[in-house]
């Protein structure tokens, strides 16, 4: 309590001290015309290098970003690329109320703490991404469309009265450059830099006739792997090897006054290894002692000397995306009011191979090392080590959505003094997806597959936003919207489990064993999934027979690698193994087809209400209510006693409270700005992707009752106190100072349902499982402080002008999950564990079973220790950019991103014997030239 109160009293602070730095105002009647309005004209003095120049339209406006009641973030594209920021990701370089992490090439964008690591099609983000303002449902290769741009905004909180799409944590609108009637010309940019990044990239502006005029921008980007393979394979790339190339162009056309076309099309080809996240499973486990209670994560990422290390198994892996996309606006304006058309048409082709059992290297050997093996990645001659590496198991992803958005809003003009939306909006996204994992060398657990050939998600809304201006420094806004959306698919999940004969002879085999079970070779090199060409699905064969399971496996597979046994064993099983001693067939293939049909509708209002005022001369206060939702869903299904259950999960609602002052004044001449903000979000029934019993007694088909499913639940409540502070400073020189800083105090505050640890095991039934209450925890990825602090300068000379930017970002420590993790195992004792229903061996004692149980348990959590821990710690990253200009047409940059190496975690997977992680990129270091013309 006494931490919430001294945050409240240091945001009131700040609030009182930003009126103390403002002009004071001639007057406080309470007329129209005092005190003076914010656009009232300054002095020479003040405008020099106008930091608030920069237009926004986060309100479907264009104003100037001091003028707007909210805190919203604008950077500029020359900005962004001073410092070398030409990826999607970078942006929480400059806008430390970002946090973006890229997951296996799904997007996750994290604003103020809020966000989501659920990509798959069955959940929605809580922060939605606008390309020139049109929603994107899927923000894959959004990095490679990061050129010839106008400036990108941030603007956050709820977003749902002035935009249909709604978003709980914001909204990031990407604005590339628009044609221009004015002038003919353009530039060509090319750079390279470290891990042999190679950039081209180049626009061009053709003004056609008066009313009429095209733009055509291109970009190249190529790079080796930013991941070192350090295992034996030496042939195999690692992650984030980039060939990217990407094409926009555009088309305006005013063929009347007041009537408007624009009309985008872009496209995107990438290639290469995709990004891939490393494994430190082996080296946190590696820290646990033999007596020790907890990991020793003094040792974390940021002091490795090469975080960015892997050892690479089998396979390389493979990332082939293409994405295609069309988008329109027509606007048609009159004395008193402008109706507007968007519509986009965007198809997003995606397929990820990789490896799943890429591992971190330090502590490789120890950790793979025992009495009876030993793997040394420096002998690489070693049969131990040689047999290692021969192991192809991997995951696959095989996605193709198409997505249309819709929209018509009719508004009234600017200069009016009551100033309304209206508008509806309509998206549609079609697709199939389809997942495989295969466990190479695997026993009894072959893999599985997700495959759905019919994914459909709706949204159709109507929203309206007004402002009302009561005097000419006092306005007060509403705003309020309606939604409908579903979600629909269909198709099946499976898991393929196989008791295969311990050994055979002959070829084909004419003889073999059933006693147990081999090890079988499955996703060997030249494996092809059948993915989205697969034609055969639960409803074509009998799935509850082990021939008809066996058929639909196979008829996922388009082509068996080339050192694949697993089609002949399974052969084996369904003709000679009916009629082999021991267990019978039924035993020995015991895979699980679950169909998956399910549908889901929500409707909900949203509303924000909102007050401003300009009490004194350049000088904004507001204070404003706002709310969001984020429609519920279903998950997979599972089997269940009663039948197929696809479990769902509700709506998730939050009220956001903001209070704020922007502010603009002189400092000897010099401009100023101020701005500060106090804001406090309350979370219900939040949503979070957990391991958890879909219901009580349900089998997973895992072999045992009661088991764990992963489910996107309501989790609970949650609440996010804290404050924005952004202070502007012109200096002498032609010194520009910038300081962005943020605190976030967060918490669950509620817990809805049981939930249990899933870091440490896969229980079989309540009794082994490991209770987890979230009550006090963090939200993910919300660190306490985060900020950047920027000094630039401008240099005029007689041979040129030379600019510079220095900046530096830092975070405190920050949880990658709910757990908050910090590497402490949890206790196992009579009391939280006292195993009743368990059954005593031939001469034991119930005490005696429940003690051995006990034991076993603990030897389970010891074994996962490595998983204990997803904390991120605090760091400080530098990114510098210089440039020279000797004459207009000419410009000379070179850039350092990341300069002192720092690694962290940006998002992770963190399961049992599983702690993947996704980095930041390694320092990089380049050069540009650009041509103007």
């Amino acid at each position: 309590m006494r931490h919430r109160i001294f945050t409240l009293i240091a945001a009131a602070a700040l609030l009182a001290g930003s009126q103390a730095h403002a002009q004071t105002p001639e007057s406080t009647a309470p007329d129209s015309e005092t005190p003076p309005t914010q656009n009232e004209t300054e002095s020479e003095a003040s405008k020099d290098e106008d930091t608030e120049e920069i237009t926004v339209t986060t309100e479907r406006r264009s104003q100037k970003l001091q003028d707007v009641a909210a805190v919203v973030k604008a950077v500029r594209g020359d900005e962004l690329r001073s410092l070398g920021i030409d990826d999607f990701t970078d942006l929480s370089i400059a806008l430390p109320q970002l946090n973006i992490g890229n997951r296996e090439g799904n997007v996750e964008i994290f604003i103020r703490g809020i966000g989501d690591d659920n990509n798959t099609e069955l959940s929605e983000p809580r922060s939605a991404v606008l390309l020139d303002g049109v929603y994107i449902s899927r923000p894959r290769g959004l990095g490679a469309f990061f050129f010839d741009l106008d400036r990108v905004e941030l603007n956050i909180g709820p977003q749902g009265t002035l935009r249909g799409r709604n978003a709980t944590g914001g909204s990031l609108n990407i604005i590339s450059k628009r044609p221009d009637f004015a002038d003919f010309g353009g530039y060509i940019e090319a750079g390279y830099g470290n891990f042999n990044n190679r950039e081209l990239q180049g626009a061009i502006n053709i003004p056609v006739l008066d009313n009429l005029a095209f733009r055509v921008a291109g970009y190249y980007q190529g790079n080796d792997s930013k991941i070192e393979n350090v295992g034996i394979l030496t042939d195999l790339d690692e992650s984030r090897k980039t060939d990217d190339l990407a094409f926009r162009a555009s088309a305006l056309w005013e063929p009347v006054d007041r009537l408007s076309f624009l009309v985008v099309g872009d496209f995107l080809n990438s290639e290469g290894t995709g990004y891939g996240g490393l494994d430190y499973f082996p080296y946190f486990q590696s820290q646990l002692g033999p007596n020790d209670t907890s990991l020793n994560i003094q040792n974390t990422v940021q002091d490795l000397e090469n975080p960015w290390s892997a050892v690479t198994l089998g396979s390389q892996p493979t990332q082939n995306q293409r994405i295609f996309g069309v988008r329109g606006e027509a606007r048609f304006e009159t004395d008193y009011l402008t109706l507007e058309y968007l519509g986009s048409f965007r198809s997003v082709d995606f397929v990820f191979d990789r490896s799943a059992t890429d591992a971190f290297f330090p502590g490789f050997n120890d950790f793979f090392s025992n009495d009876t093996r030993t793997v040394d990645i420096n002998d690489p001659m070693n049969p131990d080590t040689v047999a290692f590496f021969d192991n192809f198991s991997r995951t696959r992803f095989d996605q193709l959505f198409d997505s249309q958005v819709h929209e018509l809003r009719v508004f009234s003009n600017s200069d009016q003094r009551f100033r309304w939306t209206a508008g509806a909006f309509f998206f549609r996204e079609t697709g199939i997806s389809f997942f495989n994992t295969t466990a190479d060398k695997g026993n009894v657990f072959a893999g599985v597959e997700f495959a759905f050939p019919d994914v459909a998600r709706e949204s159709l809304a109507f929203y309206g936003d007004a402002t009302f201006d009561i005097f000419s420094w006092l306005r007060v806004t509403g705003g309020a919207r309606y939604t409908n959306e579903s979600l629909s698919r269909s198709g099946f999940g499976a898991t393929y489990l196989y008791l295969f004969p311990t050994d055979t002879s002959g070829d084909p085999p004419d003889t073999f064993n059933f006693s147990c079970c081999n090890n079988q070779r499955f996703g060997t090199e030249g494996i092809d999934f059948a993915g989205r060409d697969r034609t055969v699905f639960h409803g074509d064969v009998d799935i509850g027979t082990p021939d008809g399971r066996a058929a639909l496996f196979r008829a996922g597979i388009r082509q068996f690698g080339q050192k694949d046994d697993i089609d002949d064993q399974i052969e084996l099983l369904l003709t000679e193994g009916r009629t082999q001693s021991g267990f019978g067939l039924d035993g020995r293939e015991i895979s699980s087809v679950t169909p998956n049909d399910a549908s889901r509708n929500d409707n909900f209002i949203n509303w924000r209400a909102r007050i401003e005022a300009n009490p004194y001369k350049n000088g904004l206060i507001y204070l404003g209510l706002s709310t969001g939702t984020n429609s519920g869903g279903f998950n997979d299904a599972v089997q269940t006693p009663s039948g197929i259950l696809s479990p769902e999960f509700d709506i998730e609602t939050v009220l956001v409270a903001e209070v704020g002052s922007k502010n603009k004044f002189d400092i000897g001449g010099y401009q100023s700005l101020f701005n500060v903000a106090a804001f406090w979000y309350t979370y219900e029934d939040q949503q979070f992707t957990v391991l958890a019993p879909a219901v009580q007694g349900m089998n997973t088909g895992m072999g045992g009752n009661g088991g764990l499913v992963s489910l996107r639940q309501n989790v609970g409540d949650s609440r996010i106190l804290g404050f924005d502070v952004d202070y502007t400073q012109n200096l002498p020189l032609f010194l520009r100072f910038r300081a962005n800083l943020q605190y976030l105090n967060t918490e669950f505050t509620n817990s809805s349902v049981a939930l249990v640890d899933t870091r440490f095991n896969f229980p079989n039934g309540p009794d082994d499982t490991i209770p987890f209450d979230p009550v006090g925890n963090q939200l993910p990825k919300a660190s306490e402080w985060s900020g950047a602090v920027t000094l630039a300068q401008l240099i005029p000379t007689g041979i040129g002008n030379f600019e510079w930017s220095a900046s530096m970002g830092f975070r405190s420590e920050y949880y990658l999950t709910i757990f908050n993790g910090n590497g402490s195992l949890p206790e196992v004792n009579a009391a939280n564990f006292p195993f009743e229903n368990v059954t005593p061996a031939d001469g034991q004692s119930l005490a005696e079973a429940q003690e051995a149980a006990r034991e076993n348990l603990r030897n389970t959590i010891r074994n996962s220790a490595g998983s204990a821990s997803d904390i991120v710690n605090g760091y400080i990253r530098f990114d510098l950019g210089v440039a020279y200009t000797p004459v207009p047409f000419l410009r000379i940059e070179a850039y350092a991103k990341n300069l002192t190496n720092v690694g962290y975690a940006q998002t992770a997977l963190v399961s049992p014997n599983l702690n993947l992680r996704f980095l930041n990129d390694p320092r990089m270091i380049g050069g540009r030239i650009r041509l103007t013309y």
